[in-house]
């Protein structure tokens, strides 16, 4: 996920969601994603863990403060595939479904 951002703060949390929408307007939750505008540093060490997106250290040294009024860029992963989650329609993989999902990001 790839956000371009402004924000009057140097920092604030940023969410995103994935949904599938039906042609009636059903909305199934499908995953999503967060990350702190200052931890928006991605590094090009390898991480301890296996990652599906971009690393990001966490550390005190790799943060990014926001610049008030400036946009900057934030890009962090997905939760992995969540086809069999409990809140997701079991047909919701059928045809006549929207292939791409609605991004909603909220900074706080």
């Amino acid at each position: 996920m790839s956000l371009k951002i402004a924000s009057t703060h140097t920092d604030g949390a940023f969410y995103a969601y994935l949904e599938d929408v039906a042609p009636d307007g059903t909305v199934v939750y499908l995953t999503e994603g967060e990350l702190r505008g200052v931890h928006r540093h991605v590094s090009d060490e390898t991480a301890a863990v296996a990652e599906f997106g971009p690393h990001h250290t966490y550390l005190r040294e790799d943060a990014e403060p926001l610049v008030a009024g400036e946009v900057a860029e934030i890009t962090f992963d997905l939760l992995a595939d969540l086809n069999d989650h409990p809140r997701r329609a079991p047909d919701s993989r059928g045809a006549g479904r929207s292939r791409c999902g609605n991004v909603r990001a909220c900074a706080l």
